[in-house]
């Protein structure tokens, strides 16, 4: 991770988060998970452009469209909204596929294509929003990059994987078990996401899916897929 350099401002005690018609209607938990993710989505946007060292977290309020005093009653420094910025992603991943799960017990084994598809798309989605941070905080600096996957990304990791502990066939389980297929496709995912960062090329989410969920299925080669037309 970046050496931790911001300090936090003053704020005042009297300063209302998520105050006006919206607060009286909805609850203040939902208003403080919804402020949070506007944060971090500001917050990926700033470190994107600027990186760690020049983004300000003046520059991410500005993004998000409140106050820094706002901010910092959310987070405590920048270095904490980075951290959330990364690991907010790789949660909703991990809610993602808790959204999914049950699908898979309602189907047979052929007709789990499609699911396998929305399961490859969420994991690219979400590394595409994190590709550039994420490699800022594994890379930077060797040790609290070390540290930060240990501490932070691991836990996500495993929390993903008990979704394929779940959902695969006991000989899949046992030919690749789960805690490495999740790390398997995530570096696949990464690394699209990462080469689509720096050439600016397109990518048809749903082909690319697709793809993975065949490679995942049948190997490399196609020739022992069924020949069925899976509907999308």
């Amino acid at each position: 991770m970046p050496e931790r350099t911001a300090k936090k401002p003053a704020t005042s005690s009297t300063a209302h988060i998520g105050s006006g018609s919206n607060s009286e209607s909805t609850p203040a938990s939902d208003v403080t998970a919804q402020r949070r993710h506007l944060l971090c989505e500001a917050a990926r946007t700033v470190f994107t452009e600027k990186g760690w060292a020049r983004a300000r977290t003046r520059d991410i309020a500005q993004e998000a469209g409140v106050t820094e005093t706002v901010l910092y009653r959310y987070f405590p420094s920048k270095d904490a909204l980075f951290e959330a910025a990364i690991l907010e992603p790789l949660e909703g991943l991990v809610a993602d596929l808790t959204e999914l799960e049950p699908s898979y017990e309602t189907v047979t084994l052929r007709d789990r294509a499609p699911i396998s598809d929305k399961v490859n798309a969420a994991m690219h989605l979400r590394l595409v929003e994190i590709a550039p941070l994420l490699c800022i905080a594994l890379f930077s600096d060797s040790e609290n990059g070390k540290i930060f996957y240990q501490d932070r990304v691991v836990p996500s990791l495993q929390a993903a994987s008990a979704f394929f502990s779940t959902t695969l066939r006991p000989k899949a389980r046992e030919a690749v078990p789960p805690e490495d297929l999740i790390i398997i496709l995530l570096g696949m995912h990464f690394a699209v996401a990462t080469q689509q960062m720096l050439s600016d090329d397109p990518v048809d989410i749903a082909l690319l899916a697709r793809t993975f969920t065949e490679i995942m299925a049948f190997g490399l080669t196609r020739a022992a897929a069924p020949k069925t037309t899976t509907k999308q």
